[in-house]
């Protein structure tokens, strides 16, 4: 079966997975992808590697300046240098990688991993890369660099948001809970209440039940904790 993959600035003849439409991936997101950019080009990751995080193709680099690259690597196509187990075996990954074809430097760009098949993953992932072009196109590389650590930021932050509202909501719901301990502050009532709790255990054809008695825990005491 003839590869898909261009022969440009990776090995010949190294055995890699072929893409069959429909079957690895579904045949409109592949289309998707390449109505993004039909430089863009779908690579079956066997197993976990490092790869540049620039350009990538067979050149292996100086000697006193060595680099990963395409090259074979337990018997296959590996995408860059292969993580291995603590037994020596490559670690799998195991998952579709898309890749760009970057001829005016000679080489390959990693895009995107495709981690699941879902088709709301799959969406996502078209979106971003349309949004990366449309970007691009209009403000340029280094502004859709500082664009998506923005968005970093930005998720960060929301993420910082959500905590604060969720101690202030639990503080607002233990109002009752403080206004009561500072009225028996105010009582001179300081010493813990230590409540209790009567637990009856019982099985099938005992005579007398037996009970044991615990403190109660902050929750069955009504406070509302974070999760």
């Amino acid at each position: 079966m003839k590869s898909h993959l261009p022969k440009d600035h990776r090995p010949e003849g190294l055995i890699h997975k072929i893409l069959v439409p429909g079957l690895h991936l579904p045949a409109e997101f592949i289309q998707d992808i390449q109505g993004v950019d039909d430089t863009l080009h779908f690579v079956w990751h066997p197993f976990e590697v490092l790869y540049e995080d620039n350009v990538m193709n067979a050149y292996t680099g100086k000697a006193d300046d060595p680099r990963w690259c395409i090259n074979e690597s337990f018997g296959q196509e590996s995408w860059g240098y292969p993580i291995t187990m603590p037994d020596g075996s490559p670690k799998p990954d195991e998952t579709w990688h898309i890749w760009q074809l970057n001829r005016d430097a000679c080489g390959w760009n990693h895009v995107s991993n495709i981690a699941s098949v879902e088709p709301s993953h799959l969406t996502r992932i078209v979106t971003r890369l349309w949004r990366e072009k449309l970007y691009k196109a209009r403000y340029g590389a280094l502004e859709w660099n500082h664009q998506m650590r923005k968005d970093d930021e930005d998720r960060e932050a929301r993420a910082q948001d959500a905590k604060d509202q969720q101690f202030k909501d639990i503080q607002g719901e233990n109002k009752w809970l403080t206004r009561k301990a500072m009225e028996n502050l105010e009582r001179g009532i300081t010493a813990p209440s230590r409540p209790t709790k009567d637990i009856i255990t019982s099985y099938a054809g005992q005579g007398n039940r037996s009970k044991m008695t615990r403190e109660i825990t902050d929750k069955e005491g009504g406070l509302i904790l974070p999760d």
